[in-house]
């Protein structure tokens, strides 16, 4: 279901808090348009013209990343934790025009291209925040560093007074709590690139909530939730898919036994 506004994550699961004014800038980096093309057809998508974001788009739009499947079971429902401007969004919306596709995103000069790419799609409900572990701090920021090229990260601190940095409070929920509050039942599919706090929200969430969903897409940060991943996954999917970024950093793709694809 469409979300009516663009409201923040606790805000929408609880309604007890008021929305969380975000300072109002422009964003420092320039937008490039690409097409992006389905077997159902073609449409243009808008993102921060930066390495990191060129790359991404450029290995989801090709299915390097997050490869596409002919699954076995009805795919009727998408959660994409750390959407960025919505490639995978959008590309899951392409080819599950009647799954119901939740996308989170944190960054508030992010959201607004999230908001834009996907505004045309019906079954896209965008949520402004972030999903966290059980025991991350309540109250969280982006760090924005205008001359990286990684453009934003979340932390629990704001930028000290000198700093060049600019730093924006964000929303979050545990994962755990909006799994249960929000989602209300397993997703088919669940994509995490959450910058080294997948770790927590895979302990957040459990093996028994993980077990019922289809298809899990996991970046990952370092050894420890790699490790995780395999302990947690291993009794109830098999690994499929791997991409290897970097040492610390990489892809994983789980598949429960009984939605083993196709290769789309």
């Amino acid at each position: 279901m469409p979300c009516e506004r663009e409201d923040t994550l606790r805000e929408q699961s609880t309604r007890k808090t008021s929305k969380m004014p975000l300072e109002p800038v422009t964003a420092p980096w320039p937008t490039k348009i690409v097409q992006v093309t389905s077997k159902t057809g073609t449409r243009s998508f808008r993102f921060f013209d930066t390495e990191p974001d060129r790359l991404a788009v450029t290995a989801v739009g090709s299915r390097t990343s997050y490869p596409q499947y002919v699954l076995t079971q009805p795919v009727t429902s998408i959660l994409d934790l750390g959407a960025n401007s919505g490639i995978f969004t959008v590309t899951r919306a392409m080819q599950y025009p009647d799954a119901r596709i939740v996308a989170v995103e944190p960054d508030p000069h992010v959201f607004k291209l999230l908001i834009e790419n996907t505004q045309d799609l019906p079954n896209v409900s965008r949520w402004q925040g972030a999903v966290v572990g059980d025991d991350d701090p309540e109250q969280l920021y982006i760090r924005e560093r205008c001359c990286c090229t990684v453009m934003s990260f979340v932390t629990d601190k704001p930028a000290e007074e000198n700093s060049p940095d600019r730093t924006f409070p964000i929303s979050t929920l545990p994962a755990s709590q909006f799994w249960d509050d929000v989602l209300k039942e397993p997703p088919s599919i669940l994509k995490m690139d959450i910058e080294a706090s997948e770790g927590a929200v895979l302990q957040s969430l459990g093996r028994e909530r993980l077990a019922k969903v289809g298809v899990i897409y996991l970046e990952y940060h370092g050894a420890f939730p790699r490790l995780l991943a395999d302990q947690m996954l291993a009794p109830s999917h098999l690994l499929v898919a791997a991409r290897i970024i970097t040492p610390d950093q990489g892809e994983l793709t789980f598949i429960r036994p009984d939605w083993m694809p196709q290769k789309a």
